[in-house]
C-alpha cells in the first residue's frame, strides 16, 4: 500500500505545476484557440487523473508499453485495441483471441496479456489523447505543445457560438476537445457505427471541463446520409474519415444541404507518401480528393500539409 500511495502522489504533484501553464498564457490575446485549447487539455487532463487515480497509476506502471523500442508498433496495438472495444464492442478477452488467432508473427508478444488490453481499455480517455499525439507518450502524459491539433485549429478559424459538425469522428474526442476551447458551440459528432456514437455520447457527457456554454448531439449517419440534412452549420469537419466513404458523390450532396450559404467544408486526410507504405489501403492522393470534390460541386480554396503526419488539409466550398 505505501508505494501505490507514493506513485498516486507523485502523480498528483505534477497537477499544480500544470495548473499554472494558463496563468501564463492568459496575458495574450488568443484568436486561434491555441492557448485555450492548452488551458482545456491541461484542465481535461488533471479531471482524468483525479476521476480515476488507480486507472493512472496502473497506466504509468506499464512499463512494457512506454519503454518499448518499438513504439510505432505498440502505438498500433494500442489503436486497434482501443477499436476493437469502443467502436466495435469486442471485450478484453475477445480482442485478445482475435490476435491470438489472425495475428500469428505478432512481435510484441509480450503484450498479448488480458491484464494488459483491460489496463489499456480502463484508460480508455487517456489512450485516445495519447495516440493522437495530443499528450507525450511517457509518464506523466504532458500536453504536446508541438501536436498537429494546433495547426488543424488554425486551419478550421472556428469561432465561438458556430454550429459545426465533424463527420465520421469516431470516438469523439476531437469534437470534445473543440469544447474545451470554444464557447457556445453546436457540436454534431456523427459516425456509421452505432458503437461509436454511442462512445462519443458516454465520453462527452462524462467531461466535466467541456465550457457549460456548449451543445452536443451525437447523430448516426448512413452510407449515403450524414442525417443531418436539415441541420444549417457554418463548418463540417471530416478527419482520417473521407477515404473510408463508400458513396463520396451521394455524401457531398448530403453535406452541401448541411452547409449554410457561406459555410465551408474541411477534409483532412491521410495522404499516399512516396516511398512509404499508406496507413490505409484506401488512402488517396491529394489530387484525387480534389478530383472528387470538383466533380461534385466543390471548390478547394485552401490546402495545406502537416507534414509530420503526412496529412493534408483542404478548405472547400460549394459552387
Amino acid at each position: 500500500m505505501k508505494s501505490k500511495s507514493k506513485l498516486i502522489s507523485i502523480g498528483y504533484l505534477f497537477v499544480p505545476i500544470l495548473l499554472t501553464l494558463p496563468l501564463l498564457l492568459t496575458a495574450q490575446p488568443d484568436t486561434t484557440g491555441h492557448h485555450r485549447m492548452i488551458k482545456g487539455l491541461v484542465n481535461y487532463r488533471n479531471e482524468l487523473i483525479t476521476r480515476n487515480p488507480e486507472g493512472f497509476q496502473r497506466l504509468w506502471q506499464m512499463e512494457q508499453l512506454w519503454k518499448e523500442p518499438h513504439q510505432e508498433s505498440v502505438n498500433d496495438f494500442v489503436t486497434n485495441v482501443v477499436f476493437a472495444n469502443q467502436l466495435l464492442g469486442m471485450s478484453p478477452v475477445r480482442i485478445l483471441k482475435k490476435y491470438l488467432k489472425y495475428e500469428p508473427d505478432f512481435k510484441l508478444t509480450h503484450l498479448l496479456k488480458e491484464e494488459t488490453i483491460q489496463a489499456i481499455l480502463e484508460n480508455g480517455a487517456w489512450m485516445a489523447l495519447l495516440i493522437n499525439g495530443y499528450l507525450k507518450p511517457n509518464p506523466p502524459f504532458n500536453i504536446n505543445s508541438e501536436t498537429g491539433l494546433f495547426e488543424e485549429l488554425s486551419f478550421y478559424k472556428i469561432k465561438n457560438g458556430m454550429r459545426l459538425a465533424e463527420l465520421g469522428a469516431g470516438d469523439g474526442t476531437f469534437s470534445l476537445l473543440l469544447t474545451l476551447a470554444f464557447d457556445s458551440l453546436h457540436v454534431y459528432v456523427n459516425d456509421i457505427n452505432p458503437d461509436a456514437v454511442q462512445y462519443s455520447s458516454l465520453s462527452i457527457n462524462a467531461c466535466k471541463s467541456c465550457r457549460p456554454s456548449n451543445h452536443f448531439y451525437c447523430i448516426q449517419g448512413k452510407k449515403k446520409s450524414t442525417g443531418l440534412e436539415s441541420v444549417q452549420l457554418d463548418k463540417i469537419i471530416i478527419r482520417n474519415s473521407f477515404h473510408h466513404f463508400s458513396n463520396q458523390p451521394d455524401m457531398l450532396a448530403a453535406i452541401r444541404q448541411s452547409l449554410m450559404p457561406d459555410g465551408d467544408l474541411y477534409i483532412t486526410d491521410p495522404t499516399i507518401q512516396p516511398g512509404k507504405a499508406p496507413d490505409c489501403p484506401k488512402a488517396m492522393q491529394p489530387e484525387e480528393i480534389r478530383a472528387v470534390l470538383s466533380a461534385n460541386g466543390f471548390v478547394v480554396l485552401e490546402e495545406k500539409q502537416i507534414k509530420d503526419w503526412g496529412w493534408v488539409m483542404l478548405h472547400c466550398k460549394p459552387k
